[in-house]
């Protein structure tokens, strides 16, 4: 089956629309992450209801957040330096999911010692390993044009 100009082109699209995706992901969760810690979410208490691994591998803490002021209890994930145990209360922040990632997530409450270079890693990954490549891949298959 012949490679034609469009299939290429829509082949190479797919590619950079997925790392691209993912790079928003990332970013707009980083930006949740320096809300907390600039502190512009709302000052409570996170008590981790549920430690559990997911199928990924990754520690997933998940609890309830009740604000300072008092006021009801919110359901949030829960970012953790480290393990968290099941009835371990933290001093957290609330930060609300931005609007691109509200569809896929909860609130998250961010916990002290939650740092940067965490939430900053996997855009590095990102760009490095899927945006790189695929640029490289646009500029080797790209179409020359005639003078």
């Amino acid at each position: 089956m012949a490679v034609t100009p469009r299939r290429r082109a829509l082949v190479l699209a797919a590619f950079a629309a997925v790392p691209l995706l993912a790079l928003a992901i990332t970013a707009v969760r980083y930006t949740a992450f320096r809300a907390a810690a600039d502190g512009s979410g709302t000052h409570g208490t996170a008590v981790v209801e549920r430690a559990h691994v997911s199928g990924g591998g990754d520690e997933v803490c998940t609890g309830a957040f009740t604000p300072d002021g008092g006021g009801p209890a919110t359901e949030v994930d829960i970012e953790v330096d480290g393990p968290c145990t099941e009835g371990e209360r933290l001093d957290a922040f609330l930060v609300e999911p931005a609007a691109l990632y509200a569809g896929w997530g909860r609130p998250t409450a961010w916990t002290a010692g939650t740092g940067t270079g965490e939430h900053l890693a996997p855009v590095i990954v990102v760009f490095v390993f899927l945006v790189l490549p695929v640029l490289l891949a646009a500029l080797v298959f790209r179409r020359r044009r005639p003078r």
